[in-house]
């Protein structure tokens, strides 16, 4: 939110959107977790998440580390939870951006603190973006962005690379589409 809040204004209509659908995510997954589990205040450990202990002495060395030496270790209200995380004192040094922490191990030090926000990041932040569907959706954006298509909008080439994976796929064109899939069945050679 702070991002959302430097770039458009505290009083956007982008601020109040984007907070609205962090709360609608947030109880959408709150009832989830509740459904799975009565108790969300026990957060079992992610295997795929590894924590690296360090000796007492050394103090925090990367953002995540600080962020996580920043907040506070009580357990929040799940009503107040995004509330508490967004007025949360979290401070770091400018120069520990360039640490290679990731994210992930933050949330898992803080998952007591905000359960819910920690489930909700390890499902958005642990996502593969190199998955099959994603390299084959580059490959499709490749060959529709070619570079005298400079001037198509964004939904236009996301409405031309959505059909070129459809027709690649080879998707029924049914209802308001079925016209139109006669049209290019009617094109295509026939197999011999």
């Amino acid at each position: 939110m702070h991002i959302f809040e430097l770039a458009f204004g505290s009083d956007s209509s982008e601020v109040e959107q984007a907070t609205s659908l962090l709360n609608r995510e947030f109880g959408r997954v709150q009832e989830k977790l509740e459904l799975e589990q009565p108790s969300i205040n026990v957060v079992d450990p992610d295997p795929d998440v590894a924590i690296i202990d360090r000796p007492s002495n050394a103090g925090p060395q990367s953002l995540m580390a600080r962020l996580a030496m920043r907040t506070t270790q009580q357990q929040t209200p799940q009503e107040n939870e995004i509330e508490a995380f967004l007025k949360a004192d979290l401070n770091f040094k400018a120069k520990a951006i360039n640490d290679k922490a990731t994210p992930l191990k933050w949330w898992k030090a803080n998952q007591k603190s905000y359960p819910i926000l920690a489930t909700m990041a390890r499902l958005y932040l642990g996502s593969v973006g190199s998955s099959c569907a994603v390299e084959r959706l580059f490959s499709a954006a490749a060959d529709v962005c070619s570079s005298n298509r400079g001037r198509l909008l964004p939904s236009t080439i996301s409405h031309c690379v959505s059909s070129l994976m459809w027709l690649r796929e080879e998707v029924p064109l049914l209802g308001a589409f079925s016209e139109a899939g006669q049209a290019f069945a009617a094109l295509l050679p026939s197999e011999k």
